[in-house]
C-alpha cells in the first residue's frame, strides 16, 4: 500500500498507534540539529500530526514561521488542532506530495527561504524520496540547518531485529532507503542514534554559495 493512502485517514488515531514515545527522542536530537533561533522560518517535510510543533514554535517565537507540508488531509487536520491549543498563529499548513510540491510554493508559504529544514520519519516512506530532499533543499536558503530522523532494521539480537523490522513494514517504510546519509555530504554533520540503529538522525549545513 502506498505511504499516502497508509496514512491517508489517520490523523485522529496516529498519535496513539504510533509509538512516540520510542520515536520522540529521535525528533528532540533533529530539533536541536537545526538550530532553530526566534524569527527563523523553518520548513516541515512530513510534519503529520505535528509532534514537532510545540517544540519548534517555541524556538521560533512569536516572529517566527512554521510551515509543515505532508499528503494527508486527515495528518494535516491533526496538526491544524495541535498548532490551534499552542496558538501557534505563525503556521503554515501545506497539504501537496512531497515529491512533486515546487520548492517555489513552499518558499511563498514560508515569506522566504527557510532558514531551517525538518525531515521527520517521512523520506523512507517515498518511493522517489530523493525528489522530495532534492525540493526541501531547494526551499532553504545557503547555510541553512537540515536534519534527517528516520528508521531501518535495528543492529544487535535477533528479535531486536525482528521487532524493528516488523514496526518498519507496519508504518510502510523502505529500510534500505537510508535517506539520512544525504545529510552526510553537508557541512557541520552531527549525528545520533537510538533503539541500537533503528532511529538514525543526522543534521548538516548546507554549504554557502
Amino acid at each position: 500500500m502506498p505511504a499516502v493512502a497508509r496514512y491517508a485517514h489517520l490523523g485522529r488515531l496516529y498519535d496513539l498507534v504510533s509509538g512516540e514515545r520510542l520515536y520522540a527522542p529521535g525528533r528532540e536530537a533533529a530539533v536541536e540539529m537545526i538550530h532553530v533561533e526566534p524569527g527563523s522560518r523553518v520548513l516541515v517535510v512530513g510534519i503529520g500530526t505535528g509532534p514537532d510543533l510545540p517544540a519548534l514554535l517555541s524556538a521560533a517565537g512569536p516572529g517566527g514561521r512554521v510551515v509543515g507540508l505532508d499528503a494527508s488531509p486527515s495528518m494535516l487536520a491533526a496538526a491544524r488542532r495541535r498548532a490551534d491549543r499552542l496558538g501557534g498563529d505563525g503556521v503554515r499548513l501545506v497539504l501537496a506530495d512531497a515529491e512533486q510540491v515546487p520548492a517555489r510554493r513552499l518558499r511563498d508559504a514560508l515569506g522566504g527561504p527557510a532558514d531551517a529544514v525538518l525531515l521527520p520519519y517521512c523520506l523512507s516512506l517515498m518511493p522517489a524520496w530523493p525528489r522530495a530532499w532534492r525540493t526541501a533543499l531547494e526551499a532553504a536558503r545557503p547555510g541553512a540547518r537540515v536534519a534527517v530522523v528516520d528508521t531501518t532494521v535495528a543492529r544487535g539480537a535477533l528479535l531486536r531485529r525482528l521487532a524493528s523490522r516488523v514496526a518498519c513494514a507496519a508504518g510502510g517504510v523502505h529500510v534500505d532507503a537510508r535517506p539520512w546519509r544525504c545529510v552526510e555530504e553537508l557541512d557541520d554533520v552531527s549525528a545520533a542514534t537510538f533503539l541500537r540503529g533503528h532511529v538514525e538522525v543526522r543534521g548538516g549545513t548546507l554549504p554557502l554559495r
